[in-house]
Order: C-alpha cells, then structure tokens, then sequence
C-alpha cells in the first residue's frame, strides 16, 4: 500500500540522518489525485522519500499549515 511505503521509506532516511516524517494522505477522487503531506527539512527529502518509495509525483511543494481560527 501507498502509505505504507511512503512511511517506511520516510523512517529509513530518517535513520541515515535525514529526518522526514510522512503525515498523511488525501485522496481526491474527481482529479484521481492523492496528496501526500510530509514534514521535512527539504523538499528533496520528500523527493527522496517518494522516489525510494516508487511513489509517482507531478510535484513537491512547501506549504504552511495555518491554525483554525
């Protein structure tokens, strides 16, 4: 499964030093699109993480999580 790899890629950099947690993933039905959120230093870590995991990605972005008001 998808989460399941993304997750044990993300603990493997991890162990070499690079920390990357995997969070979560939401699918989006209509686009037949699935984002991923991570929490990493960089966005080639993710990239790292998705390439080791055999995770297709069009993209990688930062974001910036806002609170509810």
């Amino acid at each position: 499964m998808l989460q399941a790899a993304l997750a044990d890629a993300s603990r493997r950099l991890t162990t070499r030093g690079e920390v990357v947690r995997y969070l979560r993933s939401t699918y989006l039905p209509e686009q037949d699109r699935v984002l991923c959120l991570f929490e990493a230093c960089s966005a080639e870590a993710v990239r790292v993480v998705n390439e080791t995991a055999q995770a297709p990605y069009r993209s990688i972005v930062a974001a910036v999580e806002r609170p509810a008001p």
